[in-house]
């Protein structure tokens, strides 16, 4: 299955509103960062990236928990469809 950025924006998104916005309402920017906006501190960004790992199934290295790769949602969703090898891939 090839998991499309559409299906990880619902996840993402799915995951940060149920763990750490208790407010229904509150706008998520999607292309801008969590934590600049103050929705996440940095233990919830380690929290979100360990999430990413457990639910996509791979690894991102320290070198990759940037602003320019994992800044926005936008930018997790594109990262993980760029390095998601399909199931039985090495």
């Amino acid at each position: 299955m090839t998991i499309t950025r559409e299906f990880c924006l619902t996840k993402i998104v799915a995951y940060i509103r149920d763990n750490y916005v208790a407010d229904a309402g509150l706008f998520l920017p999607m292309d801008s960062s969590l934590l600049e906006a103050g929705i996440l501190d940095s233990y919830a960004v380690v929290e979100l990236i360990t999430y990413l790992e457990a639910e996509f199934d791979l690894r991102i290295p320290e070198e990759d928990f940037t602003k320019e790769k994992l800044g926005s949602i936008q930018k997790m969703a594109d990262y993980v469809v760029t390095h998601k090898l399909p199931a039985g891939a090495q």
